[in-house]
């Protein structure tokens, strides 16, 4: 029971403070890995998180977290259409 386990912490260790508890290894977050994310989208600014991430084997949370850490911005390209000499004229003459 739990009042049996703090006791016999007690009893062990002079306190009843938890043990302290190792973290949990960051695979991810190793400045190779972080390098070659951050490499990927600087050769292919197109290219979305989730193939990023796909590629590399680490969640899509943790391609953003590296983005982020880095100041990088995802973004996605609008294309639009093209202004032609043309237009230059019907837009005057609309503003008119």
């Amino acid at each position: 029971s739990t009042v049996e386990g703090t006791f016999q912490r007690f009893i062990q260790t002079g306190s009843v403070k938890d043990k302290p508890r190792s973290e949990r290894s960051k695979s991810v977050s190793n400045d190779e890995k972080s390098t070659d994310i951050l490499q990927r989208f600087i050769e292919t600014p197109s290219m979305s998180t989730r193939k990023v991430a796909a590629e590399n084997k680490v969640c899509q949370k943790s391609v953003c977290n590296i983005l982020k850490r880095y100041k990088f911005h995802p973004y996605k390209m609008l294309y639009v259409q093209e202004l032609v000499n043309a237009d230059f004229h019907r837009i005057m003459e609309f503003c008119e």
